[in-house]
């Protein structure tokens, strides 16, 4: 498939803001995306594409069922909420990211999520930019949140995990690597807590096809982002972050999606980045993508709307039945 270019991002972008567009959209009424970043955080970082409201006012006119914001560093939860109270007719989600920033592997601030009792707290994601695997990929001489020690799970990060199942919710790998990821996923599934290995075949992550069954095996979701195939050399991003970084073709992940099984599988965006089409039409192009290669509207609904209704633990609706 051939990578997006420049110009075909600025027309994306262009043609979202047509009427013609703003109506529900087949491919993805129902559709959850359970991996985007907003602009709170990408206008710091590069320029975002649009912010948590508007993101929720486009889901919402595409027919999609619910939207999850994931913090690169902090936690999203109650943005959410704000963001649903104002934008009815969209579930709107988010949780808490395991860096430095809130202590690494801290169970206080897991509880302290956990005691606002918000339904739109749903996720804990382990480091993203502060996981050894993300920081040894950098090159830099810096701590890293240390997850586990001699092959095995730190205290910390066990008391960490135990809280979470205190509280119900559901863990992302993150950026950790894939031997300290399939340590988190083996303690969660222990725990009957959800989890899914953040995008699995990207770099710091790196998981190989018998880590990914063994995940499959414990019950735990693979998890697949559009954004895999918009980075590599010739990205149309003007970062090294991205552009040093191999290309995820979607061809790749449908091979890996044929290999470990829809039913083990979620599919997400990871979009919000300025000069990306905006999450929900990044969704859409993710999805013709895996049509074009193969994959069945079957495979389809059952990696966008119910595995990532069971990861997020919501129930079943009438239309999934």
């Amino acid at each position: 498939m051939t990578q997006p270019t420049f110009v075909a991002v600025l027309l994306i972008g262009l043609c979202s803001g047509t009427a013609a567009q703003q109506v529900p959209d087949p491919l993805l009424k129902g559709s959850i995306d359970t991996h985007i970043h907003t602009e709170e955080e990408y206008a710091i970082l590069e320029d975002g594409g649009m912010d948590i409201i508007q993101l929720a006012k486009r889901a919402q006119e595409k027919g999609m069922r619910a939207i999850v914001v994931k913090s690169l560093t902090f936690e999203t939860a109650t943005r959410a909420y704000l963001t649903q109270k104002q934008v009815p007719g969209i579930e709107v989600y988010g949780g808490l990211t395991l860096d430095a920033s809130v202590g690494g592997m801290n169970p206080a601030s897991v509880s302290a999520m956990g005691r606002l009792k918000l339904a739109n707290a749903k996720m804990v994601w382990m480091p993203v930019f502060d996981s050894k695997a993300s920081v040894q990929a950098t090159g830099a001489k810096r701590d890293f949140v240390k997850v586990s020690e001699n092959g095995k799970l730190t205290p910390q990060a066990l008391a960490t995990i135990d809280t979470i199942a205190k509280y119900g919710f559901s863990i992302g790998t993150g950026h950790l690597g894939a031997d300290e990821a399939l340590l988190v996923v083996r303690a969660a599934r222990a725990r009957n807590i959800p989890v899914v290995v953040t995008h699995a075949l990207q770099k710091p992550v790196s998981m190989n096809l018998q880590q990914m069954k063994e995940v499959a095996r414990l019950g735990g979701f693979i998890e697949h982002t559009a954004f895999g195939d918009w980075k590599g050399k010739n990205s149309h991003f003007f970062k090294s972050f991205y552009k040093d970084q191999p290309r995820i073709t979607v061809e790749d992940m449908a091979k890996c999606i044929n290999a470990i099984g829809a039913e083990h599988t979620i599919i997400a965006t990871d979009m919000g980045q300025a000069f990306s089409p905006d999450p929900p039409d990044g969704l859409k192009w993710f999805i013709m993508g895996l049509k074009k290669e193969g994959i069945t509207d079957q495979q389809i609904d059952i990696m966008v709307r119910q595995n990532p209704a069971r990861l997020l633990q919501l129930p079943e609706l009438e239309t999934q039945k």
